[in-house]
């Protein structure tokens, strides 16, 4: 059966680039539909068919499906034509941009291009618009939505149309924007939404490499869909034990739950790191199942290695930006998974609280979801480095109350140097909110 990822959003947050681009990576048809109803505007701009504001809203839909009947548009090879014409760069001018909403708002045209798109489907597909999952493909095999700030979405749309030779302005590209995201959403005619079911991935932060590595592992994991089904079975059963045996072995107690157990959505916890123990400490004291990140190492250790993978272990490579873990995580984020992260990026050796890695920070900074503070006392005591098993020690897990950091930037490009000194702040603010759980809390 062939497949269809649904990508839908605002204009200029890379859906088209984004989706072009997944698609050949996967092997995948791309199917522009912004491309199409861009050239149903040019073809009725050059049929003298009335498109201004107050006058295309009062033609009859009839003399709209007259001048459409004609009309014949085809994709090939990245190209669109509309009929012997190569129109690409005409349909992206902003005489097009003006008037693509109140185009793609009437029913006749939707209809011409409804059966089109769905034509489209008889192969594996990555498909981009504004009601794919809505309305064109309701049934996707994967749905996504994408979003990202409006000064970024301007910048992109303003660099899209300079590449294609278009003149403008940031402030006239910013009002069409504008103007066309209000008339998107309020259309009575399949309006820009999303679906129920979609996964929301904000794109402000991300390069578009960073969102295809997101989309491909949420396509993966949809894929495996039986495997997931196993893993979660596993996951509960071995978490289940756990949990009986840290409470008697290890008189574990927790302090805090319900901050956590307050949130829904994604989030991130951010624990000190004292012993091996930790993540199973933290994962039996949740009521909702987590992702850890887990160092390279262990995670290619034969059997144990697929053990803590069935038990969500993330394997990290430490001392690079391992894009590849980077992209697992936005991925379980986008899902609205919870996972856990221990800041500093290793164990510490004299139990005392030490620096983040900068790459901690640039996480949260992306991800833009609430970070929780987490607190392991005794870990360290009853599971110290070098022992084989661990022994009957209290440890107690401590929740503080989530931070809500900023995962978008008002400025459109900033310095390298810029971005780290935030990347350390957001680090050393959520150190800081570890310090501060105690013994006494």
């Amino acid at each position: 059966m062939s497949k269809v990822i649904a990508i839908d959003g605002p204009a200029g947050a890379g859906k088209s680039t984004v989706a072009r681009r997944l698609a050949e990576a996967m092997g995948y048809t791309y199917l522009d539909t912004g491309s199409l109803y861009r050239a149903v505007t040019w073809y009725l701009l050059n049929a003298n068919v009335h498109l201004t504001n107050g006058g295309f809203s009062s033609v009859p839909d009839g003399m709209i499906r007259d001048a459409l009947n004609p009309l014949d548009i085809r994709l090939r090879c990245g190209r669109v034509w509309v009929g012997q014409e190569d129109v690409t760069d005409r349909i992206r001018d902003m005489e097009v941009s003006r008037r693509v909403s109140m185009v793609s708002e009437r029913r006749p045209v939707r209809e011409k291009l409804l059966s089109l798109q769905r034509a489209a489907a008889d192969r594996n597909i990555v498909v981009d618009g504004r009601d794919i999952g809505t309305v064109v493909f309701p049934n996707a095999f994967l749905k996504v939505y994408l979003d990202a700030d409006m000064s970024i979405r301007s910048d992109r749309r303003l660099r899209e149309l300079s590449d294609a030779g278009v003149a403008t302005d940031y402030g006239e590209v910013l009002e069409n924007l504008k103007m066309r995201d209000e008339r998107d959403s309020k259309r009575e005619i399949a309006p820009l939404s999303r679906a129920p079911d979609a996964i929301y991935l904000d794109t402000t932060s991300l390069s578009v490499d960073e969102v295809i590595a997101v989309i491909r592992k949420l396509a993966d994991d949809r894929a495996r869909s039986g495997y997931a089904i196993w893993k979660k079975i596993f996951y509960r059963t071995v978490w289940t034990i756990l949990k009986a045996l840290t409470k008697v072995y290890l008189f574990r107690q927790i302090s805090g739950k319900s901050f956590v157990n307050a949130i829904q959505g994604p989030a991130i916890l951010a624990s000190n790191h004292l012993s091996h123990l930790d993540p199973p400490l933290v994962a039996v004291s949740m009521n909702r199942p987590i992702h850890f990140l887990a160092k390279r190492e262990l995670t290619g250790i034969p059997i144990f290695g697929h053990v803590i993978a069935w038990l969500s272990a993330v394997g990290v490579r430490r001392g690079i930006m391992d894009r590849e873990a980077m992209a697992h995580v936005r991925s379980i984020l986008a899902s609205g998974g919870i996972i856990l992260i221990f800041p500093e990026g290793t164990r510490s050796r004299d139990g005392q609280l030490h620096d983040a890695k900068a790459g901690f920070g640039k996480i949260v900074l992306e991800c833009g979801v609430p970070v929780v503070p987490v607190r392991i006392i005794g870990s360290d005591r009853s599971f110290p480095p070098g022992a084989w098993f661990p022994r009957p020690s209290p440890v107690r897990v401590i929740f503080g109350e989530p931070l809500y950091l900023s995962g978008s930037s008002s400025q459109s490009d900033p310095s390298e140097s810029a971005l780290r000194d935030r990347y350390e702040r957001i680090g050393c603010e959520v150190m800081d909110r570890i310090a501060a759980l105690s013994a006494e809390k």
